[in-house]
């Protein structure tokens, strides 16, 4: 998910960066529903313009990376199905 990618079989690239939308931000529930793409700086910033904050590892999760990269490094805690 970060830097370039190269596959010793077949397989195929997919490339999500422009899937960068907040979709909801359910303040009263606290769940936002987000598109693989869109940046932790991102989000962080349109949660704090409804008083929110992301919970983030500051270690593990830069504000420049794609939400699935932090989701994948668990940066973050995701609950929920």
């Amino acid at each position: 998910m970060m830097g370039g990618a190269a596959s010793l079989t077949d397989s195929i690239v997919i490339n999500l960066v422009r899937m960068n939308k907040i979709l909801e931000i359910n303040a009263k529930d606290r769940v936002v529903t987000a598109e693989d793409g869109i940046t932790l700086g991102e989000l962080d910033a349109a949660l704090r313009q409804k008083g929110l904050m992301l919970g983030r590892d500051p270690w593990r999760a830069a504000l420049a990376q794609p939400l699935a990269a932090a989701y994948q490094r668990k940066a973050f805690q995701a609950y929920g199905a």
